[in-house]
């Protein structure tokens, strides 16, 4: 019987819940101000772009993704150019860019 693993979406997903359920119970503001906090859709936008640009590329090279399992292909363009891991890079970016949106920490 194989045991259930967490992937790293579901880590993801924890951390966006309960950011946004802490900001909405303890709304502790970074002090920035109106328009600079919108920089976060940036973050945001790139978070969002380059996990899809490296999901592509892993389909692409028939690789996996699941990082308990062996991969079949080293991939270094694109995106794993500037990171070993670039999904991870990509939703630390989109839980960065929500705080800023929020103007939360």
């Amino acid at each position: 019987m194989m045991k259930s693993k967490l992937m790293p979406p579901s880590y993801f997903n924890v951390c966006l819940i309960i950011g946004f359920l802490l900001f909405l119970l303890f709304p502790i503001n970074l002090g920035i101000a109106k328009p600079y906090n919108y920089l976060g859709t940036l973050l945001v936008a790139f978070g969002i772009v380059i996990n899809l640009w490296t999901d592509k590329l892993i389909k692409k090279f028939e690789t996996t993704v699941k990082p308990y399992k062996k991969p079949s292909y080293l991939i270094t363009n694109g995106p794993f150019r500037i990171s070993r891991h670039p999904m991870y890079l990509g939703m630390a970016s989109i839980l960065f860019g929500g705080a800023l949106i929020f103007d939360s920490l």
